[in-house]
């Protein structure tokens, strides 16, 4: 990689902290404990993803996505671009060597919004999970773990796909007046509902919950599965990578005490909430290198 402008370095991380201030309050809160260092690789990966959802989410422009794309295939060649978040990103990569695989997979997920087809099965919609979420917790790994093995893999893939799930259990009125339903035409068949049905009306009906609360056990299973197999995190990432997953898991709380009004305006955890969250941790007991590397769950994420 070309020797780059400390200045300009420093500038552009910079710009990514605010990024992830404005846009997740709870995912700042949350790494900005890291060492410096690390937080500083954590805003800049958000901020790409930040971009890269943005352009299709905020604008459905293809044309800019492409240019994304061509951009972080000219940094994989060497060449960084000088704007926004690239100099820090391309910092990140040469630091700590982040794997280029899933923040092209990132591109790939985005390109499935775009051209948007209500997933037919929960097969369909994890597959999506995986490519617009589970690849930030692999653009992550290196970041939070010493030792990348299938495990770790596994963990970081099936908390994103946790997150994702709660994205859209939070989003679903969002999602419906920009003409999206995620959830799979299976599971809402099987309710007696189609996507006229996600309305504010049926918010609190026995058909809607139902099918909310399918989807909410599942990414509460994955935050749970995660939550109980931490030892792979190194000691630094352990506390910011678990609060912002308990932090995360807590929306999923929030919309149930709003009787599933996912509806008028969008869930988040207040302040205090995840102040309290945070107040709570509790630091992991020692645990030897052999632990990490033989425990976990080896089935499919």
């Amino acid at each position: 990689m070309p020797q780059m402008n400390e200045s300009a370095i420093n500038k552009s991380y910079a710009w990514c902290r605010r990024v992830i201030m404005k846009h997740s309050k709870s995912f700042y809160a949350a790494f900005s404990l890291l060492p410096e260092d690390k937080a500083n690789a954590v805003y800049a990966i958000y901020a790409f993803c930040r971009s890269v959802d943005d352009v299709i989410d905020e604008h459905n422009d293809l044309q800019r996505l492409d240019l994304l794309e061509q951009k972080l295939k000219d940094l994989k060649g060497g060449v960084v671009a000088t704007d926004g978040f690239w100099p820090a990103l391309a910092h990140s990569f040469d630091l700590w060597e982040l794997p280029y695989g899933p923040f092209f997979e990132m591109v790939e997920g985005q390109r499935l919004d775009a051209g948007f087809s209500q997933p037919s099965t929960v097969e369909e919609l994890e597959r999506y999970c995986y490519l617009v979420a589970g690849t930030v917790g692999l653009m992550l790994l290196p970041l939070i773990c010493d030792r990348i093995t299938d495990e770790a893999k596994q963990r970081a893939v099936s908390l994103g796909i946790a997150m994702q799930l709660t994205n859209i259990l939070r989003d679903v009125g969002e999602d419906k007046e920009k003409g999206r339903t995620y959830f799979p035409e299976q599971m809402m068949a099987q309710n007696s509902l189609g996507p006229d049905d996600l309305c504010i009306e049926n918010a609190q009906s026995e058909t809607f919950i139902s099918l909310w609360e399918e989807l909410g056990q599942m990414a509460e299973a994955r935050f749970d599965e995660f939550l109980d197999n931490t030892q792979w995190l190194t000691a630094d990432a352990h506390r910011p990578v678990v609060l912002a997953a308990r932090i995360y898991r807590e929306i999923l709380g929030v919309i149930r005490e709003r009787n599933y009004d996912v509806f008028s305006s969008k869930p988040y955890v207040p302040a205090l909430r995840k102040q309290q969250i945070i107040s709570q941790y509790r630091s992991p007991q020692p645990h030897s290198r052999e632990d990490t590397v033989v425990s976990g769950n080896k089935g499919k994420p």
